[in-house]
This record gives C-alpha cells, structure tokens and sequence, in this order.
C-alpha cells in the first residue's frame, strides 16, 4: 500500500505541477462563479495574488482540499476549452484522483505543490465548509385551490435531513409561474409585483431583501439562468395580452440594469427549465404560441446573441420539464415521463419506468440524489398538491435502474404546493 500511494502521489504531484504552470485562473474561474463552487470573496483573494502560479495555487487548493465532489467536476469542465490535454490526462487517472482513501496522501500532496499561506488556510477552509451546504429556497407558496400565492420563503438544508427553515418574507407581491436563479450568495426572483415585471435579490449572507431594476418586457411562464454576473430571462407569456414571448433579456447582476440582447427560434412559455451550459443556454420543450407542446431544444449563443435549434426534438410528451445539470448530463423530468440528455452523445436517453407524478415541483441535485420538492396534479378537475420532499440517488437515473424513493420523513412544506420560484444554492454552515 505504502508503494501504491508513492506511485498515486508522484501522479498527483505530477498533474498538479502541469496544472499550476499552464492554467490561468482567468479561463476558469467564470463557470465556477456560475455553478456556485467559487464565490465572488474567494475570486478577489485569488487574483490579489502576485503572479499567475500564485493565482492558481490559491484556487486548486480549496478545490481539491475538500470533500465535494462536485467542485472537481466542474473545474475539470471549466478546463475543457482552453486545456482539452490537460483533460484528457486528468481522465485518464480519474480513479487516482477521486480515490477516497488516499484523501491523505493528496492533501500532502497540496500543501507541498502551493506552500501554502495562512490566507490560502482561510481560503480553504472557508470553500471546504460552503461546499458542504448546499440548500434549495423556495420563494412563495401556492395551492391552485386556494387564494393567490403567498409571499412566504423558505431554505431547505439538503444534508441536514432537509431540515426546513422559514426566512424573511419578499417584500412584494408574489404571482402565479415566477421563476429565480441564483448569483454568488443572493437568490434572484423574475416576473413579480404587480405588473409582473420586477426582479427582487435576497441577499442570504444579510438575509435581507432588495428590489432590483425591473425587466424591459413583464413577462410570466418563462426561464432564467445565470451566465458569469449575467441573469438571462428567455421566452414566457404576457398574461394580459395571451402572448408567448420569443425575447430574451440579460440582467447585469454587477450593474443592476436589465436589457434586451436576442430572440429565441420560437416563442415558447412553460417550458419550466433554462440549462446554462458553457456559454450557451439550452431551453427543453415548453409550449408554443398555439399552447400545445413545443418538443424542441433552443440553444441560445450568449457570445453572438443568436438561437439555434438541434436536430433532435424532446422524446417525451411533457412540454413542461424541470432539469437539472449533473456532469455532462442533463436530467429532465415531466409528470409521466422523464429523460436525460447527453452533451458530448448530443443524444436524449428515455426513461420509461420512472415519472414524478407532479409538475410545478422543485428540483435539485446535491452529493449524488436528486431532490424533487412539492408539486402537484389535477384529478377529477381539482389540483392535489404535495408538501413532501423526496429523493432518489442519481445513479437510478442516470443508469435506467428502478427508482427507489425516498421521503424525508421529517421535513415537511409550511403547506401543499406548487413550486414555481426556487433556486439552490451553496452555503457556508
């Protein structure tokens, strides 16, 4: 064992030294803002540092010194466009790297490739523990059966036992089929107040609300995403005038100003997803102008502001879909049916056998299980709402295995409802 861990040290040592000398913190550090492993904080005391080397020492230390494996997933995918070689080597001792037991001998291994200073500790330290939390909030509450949606806010501690925690309230009116994305620490909600135009920010680390500049075009039904500093805003419906949108506004989260920059190939309300992947948005489904379900994938170019559409539609009969982002797979989930879509097949994979039996419910995958939270159903024309979180391990997915689900037993919603604004995120404990 003492030889094999000599033999994997070396490795490690080896492809930590490439990455330090070739890497420039600047060609990675985008996406992982946009997926919440680095923050803003983390960035600055990063590119404080004097040179290059310096600058990505301080950045592979908190990554790989920590316990989520989900921060080496997406700096492995941060490296792809600018360092497909050194991807390629690290694919190719992937086993060594994510070896569990020799977490020792790779810290080791850390500490002597960046000589670490007590501000890189604190740095360390700091990413290792926000890594470790991740939550899901849900802003407003609504049960069709009822009144108009509830302006209440909760957080949901996903490695707690989904210990449930209600938060201040948003200061605004909540409608019907918002949507929220998240930046750095704050939560954006889309297509409130009034007149469905306004975007408000909850700041978690001061757990106080703020209302932002508004959209160009009030809007509902639609998706969001954010890429880099940039909140997206694509499609949705004008409730007022019954019509489907094909615009797509970018919200400046650093400049607080929201403008119109592109259109969609087709107007599309309801879709329920926006997957932010490189520099690219990818819309799955939704429902046309005419109402009935569209079946297609839009990407839309943030680089050139154009859309696109691929050539292979939705297998599914769902125009509304959840998705989530796993790897290099994207996990789509209707009421009665669900599949995955592949970006390097470019290729969706069905999953008969498994189905949700909810649409409007809350979606988020965190250490390996994927969260489906509240939703509901119409039976004999009345809506029947669910107020349970459950999971199930991504891997039942992913591999086309029979879905155990879980429920946590002691984590229940303040009510039954649809979920239509919610957003997870990373925080430190």
């Amino acid at each position: 064992m003492q030889n094999e861990n000599e033999r994997i040290k070396n490795k490690v040592k080896d492809m930590l030294k490439t990455i330090i000398d070739e890497v420039d913190p600047n060609n990675v550090l985008d996406l992982l803002i946009e997926r919440r492993i680095v923050n803003i904080e983390c960035r600055e005391k990063i590119m404080n540092e004097k040179t290059k080397k310096e600058r990505c020492r301080a950045l592979i230390y908190p990554l790989l010194n920590c316990a989520h494996k989900e921060a080496f997933i997406v700096f492995r995918q941060a490296l792809e466009e600018h360092y497909h070689w050194i991807v390629e080597r690290i694919d190719e001792n992937k086993d060594d790297f994510s070896s569990k037991d020799l977490d020792e001998t790779k810290v080791k291994v850390i500490e002597e490739a960046n000589e670490k200073t007590e501000q890189c500790d604190e740095v360390a330290s700091a990413e290792s523990s926000r890594l470790l939390k991740s939550c899901v909030f849900i802003i407003g509450f609504y049960d069709p059966n009822e009144n108009n949606p509830t302006s209440d806010v909760i957080k949901i501690n996903l490695n707690k036992s989904a210990d449930i925690i209600s938060i201040q309230q948003i200061p605004a009116k909540m409608g019907m089929e918002s949507a929220a994305a998240v930046y750095d620490k704050s939560v954006f909600v889309t297509g409130i107040g009034n007149q469905s135009n306004e975007i408000w920010r909850f700041d978690s680390t001061t757990s106080n609300w703020m209302q932002c500049a508004s959209m160009v075009q009030c809007r509902r039904r639609h998706g969001v995403a954010f890429l880099g500093h940039i909140l997206y805003i694509c499609g949705g419906w004008i409730v007022s005038q019954n019509r489907t949108l094909d615009d797509v506004e970018a919200y400046d989260a650093l400049g607080n100003r929201c403008v119109h920059v592109g259109r969609l190939a087709w107007a599309v309300e309801s879709s329920g997803n926006c997957v932010p992947f490189k520099s690219s948005l990818y819309i799955f489904g939704g429902n046309g102008p005419n109402g009935k379900p569209l079946g297609k994938v839009q990407v839309f170019d943030t680089k050139s502001n154009t859309c696109s559409v691929l050539n292979k539609d939705v297998p599914i009969g769902d125009s509304f879909l959840r998705a989530a982002l796993w790897e290099n797979t994207v996990i789509l989930l209707g009421v009665y049916g669900n599949c995955i879509y592949n970006f390097e097949a470019k290729d969706f994979e069905v999953r008969k056998e498994f189905k949700t039996d909810a649409v409007y419910c809350g979606l988020a995958i965190s250490d390996g299980f994927v969260f489906v939270i509240g939703g509901g159903r119409v039976e004999n024309n009345k809506w029947i709402c669910r107020d349970d979180v459950r999971y199930f391990s991504i891997e039942n997915i992913l591999n086309n295995q029979p879905i155990n689900w879980k429920t946590c037993f002691e984590s229940k919603l303040p009510k039954p409802t649809l979920v239509y604004a919610f957003a997870d995120m990373f925080l430190e404990p």
